[in-house]
């Protein structure tokens, strides 16, 4: 195993003193290994996740004739999967059907209007990563 040295101030120090104290871990090197290894997990999560869904990018994204004008199109992995006549539905199915796939929602032939969203990153419980909407070129 290879020795790494590094410096931190001395309340930063105290705060991982106390983490390893409180959660019971056997040495400040310990907690710091899986402090590393849960970073390194997280960066491949990520990127795996990225690599499965990708972005919407609407040039990619074939919407046929059949659909009529001012519908609602739920976007997943650059593929329609939902169609809808308003907004809220379309979005309810696309997250319940497609909640780590769903992209985004455009709509044929018209504009949306744009509106704020929040969203989660990462849920507290795992590691699951989920897309951020985009809306009328707003995220």
């Amino acid at each position: 195993m290879t020795i790494i040295n590094f410096k931190v101030d001395g309340e930063k120090k105290k705060k991982i003193e106390e983490i390893v104290n409180l959660k019971g871990y056997k040495s400040v090197s310990e907690f710091i290994r899986e402090a590393i290894d849960e970073k390194m997990n997280l960066q491949e999560v990520i990127d795996d996740f990225i690599k499965e869904n990708p972005p919407m990018d609407e040039e990619k994204i074939i919407i046929s004739d059949f659909i009529p004008d001012g519908k609602y199109l739920g976007i997943a992995r650059n593929e329609i999967v939902v169609i809808g006549d308003n907004l809220k539905d379309v979005t309810l199915k696309l997250y319940s059907k497609f909640p780590r796939a769903a992209s985004g929602i455009i709509r044929k032939g018209k504009q949306i209007t744009s509106f704020e969203t929040l969203f989660s990153l990462f849920s507290a419980g795992n590691t699951k990563c989920y897309n951020q909407a985009k809306f009328d070129n707003n995220f």
